[in-house]
């Protein structure tokens, strides 16, 4: 009853924060964050030990930044406390509602090399540019023997799954970039991040085939039919972006994301409204509770983030940087890419930054980019990152394993981040 109970409130926060943020309404954003955190809370029982223990060092450290700030005459509001992060928890919350209908059919198990690690790589990151996680599960169910994938075939989707982060609307990353610089340029940081996915990809694919033979890598060719779902979607989400952009594209997203299920769900069964309802109920009680992890996680650093704001006001006129231009861009990116190799998660880095750069005049699309860059290079290098982790859980994959095969791709990628930063600074 009470997972039940939670996995409503998590859905009820998702339309809350849909409802908040559209031109005009009278929902305060505080409701979605009381519907999110009491979700979360309900489920803490569920929540992996890791993840437990950085949530609560993140709330202990927030709640005790909001109460210097308080005694330096802070103003505290429920907003203060349940409105950090909410959109980007909402968002994520609902693309995982595409998962529904996300193709089964189109994949066939084919050892190879070359071409069918390259199609795979590529599969793996257009699908997940929508629907995140999953694609990783689906390619690598059918590429698991007895269960298990070797090191070669989780590097594929590790890698592809991460290098999504650059780039997609549709991914965590991007939302967080936009929670902490909402003004930013979406179409001038997507453009950016384009060209560093496409040298990941192309770094990944050669070291990958490079060492095919001696890592047993087996690829899943895929029909380039089936991309007809991330690229519609996508499209859809910046086109009504353009013709309407008061409303966040957080919220085109989380609002888009269940819509498109559901219609989908009624064609693909012919117009069965019950089989339609019964499906995303069913998803709504059981995919949404599992979310817990990085629902709280996320609550947690919105959190932090109100702390050090606090803090930060408290202060007066201390500032972490005089500027934030493209050295200080570099710095940055590099301390959250460190900081995930020691097992924390990108966005506790990007929280603590966005928090420290407050007040400082900085330009949002550059912030919005580092906050991406060290995402998508952050998870795959990480040996505790979410992709990784949930490799390991579902096929017994080394997490450490898989960061040693990555350090020198993670180097090469810096390097090229870093370039770029300082280009566009």
């Amino acid at each position: 009853m009470r997972r039940q109970v939670a996995a409503y409130a998590i859905f009820a926060g998702i339309v809350l924060s849909c409802l908040s943020a559209w031109p005009g309404s009278p929902v305060p954003i505080w409701t979605a964050g009381l519907c999110l955190w009491g979700g979360a809370l309900l489920l803490a029982a569920n929540v992996a030990s890791r993840n437990l223990r950085q949530s609560l060092v993140l709330m202990a450290v927030g709640l005790a930044g909001i109460g210097y700030g308080a005694l330096h005459g802070q103003p505290l509001t429920l907003e203060t406390f349940l409105s950090a992060n909410v959109s980007l928890v909402g968002m994520v919350a609902a693309v995982s509602f595409l998962a529904l209908i996300a193709p089964t059919s189109t994949l066939v198990r084919q050892p190879g090399q070359g071409r069918s690690i390259f199609t795979t790589l590529l599969g793996v990151h257009l699908f997940g540019s929508v629907i995140n996680m999953s694609a990783a599960f689906i390619f690598g169910d059918r590429m698991a023997a007895g269960g298990k994938l070797n090191l070669g075939q989780s590097l594929i989707l590790s890698r592809a799954s991460s290098l999504g982060a650059f780039w997609s609307p549709f991914y965590a990353a991007m939302a967080v970039g936009l929670s902490v610089a909402p003004h930013a340029n979406v179409f001038q940081v997507m453009l950016t991040g384009i060209p560093l996915a496409i040298l990941g990809m192309g770094l990944s694919f050669w070291q990958l085939q490079h060492n095919a033979e001696s890592m047993d890598i087996q690829g899943v060719p895929v029909s380039f039919a089936a991309l007809a779902l991330p690229m519609s979607m996508a499209a859809a989400v910046l086109l009504l972006h353009h013709c309407y952009p008061p409303l966040p594209i957080l919220t085109l997203i989380t609002l888009l994301a269940p819509l498109m299920a559901v219609m989908v769900g009624l064609h693909r069964s012919a117009g069965q409204v019950r089989v339609v309802v019964q499906r995303v109920s069913g998803h709504i009680e059981d995919r949404l509770p599992r979310m817990v992890n990085e629902i709280l996680l996320f609550l947690s650093a919105g959190l932090l983030t109100q702390g050090g704001k606090a803090v930060i006001a408290g202060l007066g006129d201390w500032r972490l940087f005089d500027s934030f231009a493209g050295v200080q861009a570099v710095i940055m990116y590099l301390a959250i890419v460190a900081s995930s190799l020691l097992g924390l998660h990108p966005i506790i880095g990007i929280s603590m930054f966005a928090a420290m750069l407050n007040g400082l005049d900085v330009d949002p699309s550059l912030l919005a980019l580092v906050s991406i860059c060290s995402w998508a290079v952050g998870t795959a290098v990480g040996p505790l990152s979410g992709i990784n982790l949930a490799l390991y859980g579902r096929y017994g994959i080394d997490t450490y394993q898989i960061t040693r095969h990555t350090l020198l791709y993670a180097l090469a990628m810096s390097v090229l981040v870093s370039v770029m930063l300082l280009l566009v600074s």
